[in-house]
């Protein structure tokens, strides 16, 4: 709830900014809800990670989930031949993938709570 508290807020700060630079409403409403979703997505991924190991093991694991997300993207982006003006269509799916990927995460991570030794 945190994380989804705080990627609303950037998400908001983001868009005002955008907005207040000279961006399109619509372009800042695409923009930043893709970082909204994106964060969700990065955030989802590792917190399972962090219940199994705990925030001092899973690290490097964070770090490296940021690293490769990002430049894997960049890379799929490149590789395609995609420009962000063609992305619209695909955008309108991300938040669907966010709560397919959020809600499989908490799922992922209840059972691993569950099963944990105090």
């Amino acid at each position: 709830v945190f994380n989804i508290i705080c990627a609303f807020c950037l998400s908001t700060i983001g868009f005002i900014a955008s907005v207040a630079l000279g961006m399109s409403v619509q372009e800042a409403v695409f923009s930043c809800s893709a970082c909204f979703c994106i964060g969700i997505v990065m955030v989802s991924v590792i917190l399972p990670v962090i219940y199994k190991y705990g925030t001092e093991k899973a690290r490097l694991t964070m770090m490296a989930v940021f690293v490769v997300f990002l430049l894997g993207f960049g890379l799929l982006l490149n590789a395609l031949d995609i420009n962000m003006d063609s992305l619209g269509d695909a955008l309108l799916l991300l938040p669907l993938l966010t709560v397919a990927v959020f809600a499989v995460s908490a799922a992922i991570s209840v059972g691993i709570y569950k099963r944990r030794e105090f």
